[in-house]
């Protein structure tokens, strides 16, 4: 009772939390009660109307005054729904080839022999017919050096298949295709060299080809100034948002540090320019023409930089929040700042609804929230007389509240915990405040008498050191709790923690939280013994449905054998999040290679021979094959076989002897493909295709 007490007097001091409520309330039934779509928009209609006819003719004579709160909440859920709805229609797209116009709508980005980028397409063409469309997807396009890449905001003209976006269905994979839709992709191409031809600027997009272009003059100025490798990777990410400089390592050992989220432009660093702003343009006269045109300059100077850097959701938020502040400041008008985090909340949520279900909306939002709400209280725990240890102890409980409101989306979307989050943001802060300001005075500086060279040299220095120091901490055994087990349970506990926290600081009961922890402690570990591998479940295998390489998953318990060729480590990375659900972490894996070439290993009852590439695993009667090229293994009579077939299998022979299991690896050629299904359908013999139906999985028998 007294939460919802505490509850409902915040919400009367925040109205605009209040909405945002609701807001949220609709979108999350649109996306989850997708069924209920047509009649969002009727509904709407009819409450509107009620609601006017209500409250100007009739709430005088109406005693109950909950009924304009009750119209509220119908009108804003529905309202949020519709809009949700609205976002995320889409045009009717045929996957046959056809040819279509476009327009580039993010920056290409060079892998290899091929560059990718988004594409908003605008009509198909069939034949002389020109079918208008709206609906944006993913480019894999071939490329050479030879020739210019397009630019954002060109037109573009292909020859495409374009195929919908599907998930790979293996066991507790990432969402991609959900992820994608969230970001308004489903169809996504692959379109060779002599298929598509580059229009030129549209005349479209201007505001996103603009920011593009400027931030491709001031990473090119950057390099002209002698500024490479990780520190241009570092000091591109840290000022224009670009991360295509960024090398694998140095991506590794921040976040290793807990130090990923400054290389993520976000809120920190629209803060660090409204701060330098703040100090060039000081306000210490009355004057209004001064103080309207200080206003212009900064807002100004706030969203060139938002637009500039993509405008990424903290971003967004922060110009937002900060621009609403400076406008009320400037009428005299004041307003909390739970208020203003609500009310770029809700515009973020009008401008594109499906931000809510993103990691990157989610952690803002809770990390300003427990900013808001824990940083004042913990830092009156300690006072200082000087200067420089109360600014480190404001930056200890800074990290401290941001990271005790946003913990349970760390474990749950990265399973991971950076151990020496707090050295990292004493250290590194004030670096990237120092390399932000040395950024402007940079893009500022006039290059006569030298100077561009010493300010070049000096952000060098900065972000070299900014550099060392994260390797240092990322070096550092134990930096990273890896690996750790945190499932939809564990966020739901962890969320009514925080909660429960908040209460009893409100309720000023602060010897109840060592007993909270000690029962949360005790809730997880309990749930992590629940969930631990039982050794009496039979064996399994896992064939998993990766393109153009071979993994498998021997499982019995808590053991577990990794049995693959050449798996990189990123397949391996996008398999691990299974494995950690499991808890089947590296302490009990073993993985098995083509080293093992020519030897015999047993487990368990399980044997495996891998020559090669090829493999042989058997259990009791039944055995697994891969052998691209052929079969090197002895077949026994009367055993169970199954194949794993890739595309250097060739085409099936006749034979008198059928497997029985045929398993169609990802990336096998349609050609192949159906001359292996009519020979499965020949010989009577069950067959998986990979591509359409996902991972294998099969008990294997009892020795």
């Amino acid at each position: 009772m007294a939460f919802c007490v505490m509850l409902k007097f915040f919400f009367r001091e925040n109205p605009m939390a209040r909405l945002v409520l609701f807001i949220v309330t609709g979108i999350i039934l649109a996306r989850y009660y997708p069924s209920g779509k047509e009649f969002f928009l009727p509904v709407l209609l009819l409450i509107l109307p009620v609601w006017a006819v209500y409250h100007f003719l009739l709430h005088r004579h109406n005693r109950r005054k909950n009924l304009r709160g009750y119209f509220v909440f119908l009108s804003m859920v529905t309202l949020g729904a519709w809009i949700y709805c609205l976002q995320t229609s889409h045009s009717e797209v045929q996957e046959s080839p056809a040819y279509y116009e476009g327009i580039i709508s993010v920056k290409p980005l060079i892998k290899g022999s091929y560059f990718q980028t988004d594409c908003l397409i605008t009509a198909r063409r069939t034949g002389e017919k020109s079918i208008a469309l709206r609906e944006k997807v993913r480019l894999y396009v071939e490329y050479t050096r030879d020739r210019s890449l397009p630019e954002t905001g060109d037109s573009l003209y292909f020859h495409a298949s374009l195929q919908r976006i599907k998930n790979r269905r293996n066991p507790g994979e990432f969402d991609y295709a959900g992820y994608m839709e969230d970001e308004g992709i489903r169809y996504s191409a692959y379109i060779r060299q002599d298929e598509y031809v580059a229009g030129g600027n549209s005349g479209r997009l201007r505001l996103q080809r603009l920011a593009s272009r400027f931030r491709s003059k001031l990473n090119d100025k950057f390099i002209r100034a002698g500024i490479a490798d990780a520190e241009l990777g570092v000091l591109s990410a840290l000022v224009t948002g670009d991360r295509q400089y960024l090398d694998q390592d140095t991506r590794s050992a921040y976040i290793g540090a807990g130090a990923m989220h400054v290389l993520a432009v976000s809120g920190l660093h629209v803060g660090i320019l409204y701060l330098f702003l703040g100090l060039l343009l000081v306000d210490r006269t009355r004057l209004r023409a001064y103080r309207f045109l200080r206003l212009l300059i900064i807002l100004g100077v706030l969203w060139l930089y938002a637009f500039m850097t993509g405008l990424s959701t903290s971003v967004l938020r922060a110009s937002i929040m900060f621009s609403i502040f400076l406008i009320g400041k400037s009428f005299d008008r004041t307003s909390g700042s739970y208020n203003l985090l609500a009310a770029s909340a809700l515009i973020i949520l009008f401008i594109d609804p499906c931000e809510l279900f993103k990691a990157g909306f989610q952690y803002s939002f809770l990390a300003v929230l427990g900013i808001l709400y824990f940083q004042p209280k913990l830092e009156r725990l300690l006072t200082f007389r000087h200067g420089l240890p109360d600014r480190i102890w404001q930056l200890i409980t800074v990290s401290l509240s941001a990271q005790l409101s946003t913990f349970p989306l760390a474990l749950y979307y990265f399973h991971q915990f950076p151990a020496y989050f707090l050295l990292t943001n004493i250290v590194i802060i004030p670096l990237v405040w120092l390399i932000m300001v040395f950024a402007l005075i940079f893009f500022l500086a006039p290059p006569a008498f030298h100077i561009l060279e010493v300010v070049a040299w000096t952000l060098n220095t900065l972000v070299h050191l900014c550099n060392t120091v994260i390797r240092y901490i990322s070096s550092i055994r134990g930096s990273a709790i890896v690996d750790i087990r945190f499932e939809n349970y564990d966020l739901i506990v962890s969320s009514l923690l925080i909660l429960l926290v908040i209460w009893i600081s409100e309720r000023k009961r602060g010897r109840l939280i060592p007993i909270l922890l000690t029962a949360y402690a005790c809730i997880l570990l309990g749930g992590a013994i629940a969930g631990f591998p039982s050794t009496t479940e039979p064996p399994r295998l896992i064939i998993y449905n990766l393109k153009d390489q071979q993994v498998m998953s021997y499982i019995h318990g808590p053991r577990h054998l990794l049995i693959t060729g050449k798996a990189d480590k990123k397949s391996l990375e996008y398999l691990n999040s299974y494995w950690v659900s499991r808890q089947l972490n590296f302490s009990n894996r073993k993985i098995v290679t083509e080293d093992y070439a020519g030897k015999l290993l047993e487990l368990d009852n399980v044997r495996i021979q891998v020559d090669s590439n090829a493999w042989l695993v058997q259990s009791g009667n039944t055995k697994i094959i891969y052998a691209p090229g052929g079969n090197p293994f002895v077949r026994c009579e009367g055993e169970k076989e199954c194949w794993l077939i890739d595309a250097c299998y060739g085409f099936p022979g006749r034979t008198n002897y059928a497997p029985e299991k045929i398993i169609l690896l990802d990336g096998l050629p349609e050609r192949l493909k159906s001359a292996w299904k009519d020979f499965a359908l020949k010989q009577a013999v069950f067959v998986h295709d990979m591509q359409t139906l996902g991972a294998y999985e099969f008990v294997l028998p009892e020795l």
